[in-house]
């Protein structure tokens, strides 16, 4: 279930107080004390603190002119075009490692 509007979000307002008080919310697997991380998600105290209040506070719903754009989402692809695409010959399902599944391909290159 996405959180991109309220009415998404509130039905999960005392899940969500709950996973951030534990630190579970948002996930984020990477350990701090190996360096800062471009990407990290975690939360700053005060923005604990927001979630934690909002939720027991009932979650009230807050003036919609406040709130940010609806995300756009593209069709297709969305990142840059990758170098190389290999497709599997047929469907495929592998209980190994992906690093033990191989699959015959075209390619000349050598990486």
């Amino acid at each position: 279930m996405p959180f991109l509007t309220y009415k998404q979000t509130r039905p999960f307002a005392a899940a969500i107080k709950e996973q951030v008080q534990l630190g579970k919310m948002p996930p984020w697997g990477a350990d701090p004390k190996h360096g800062k991380f471009a990407n990290d998600r975690s939360l700053s105290a005060e923005e604990r603190k927001v979630l934690v209040d909002w939720a027991a506070a009932k979650a009230p719903e807050g003036d919609p002119k406040d709130a940010p754009k609806p995300i756009e989402f593209v069709s297709g692809w969305g990142i840059q075009k990758p170098d190389l695409v290999v497709s599997m010959p047929k469907p495929t399902c592998c209980a190994l490692e992906c690093s033990q599944c191989s699959s015959p391909s075209q390619s000349t290159l050598s990486k």
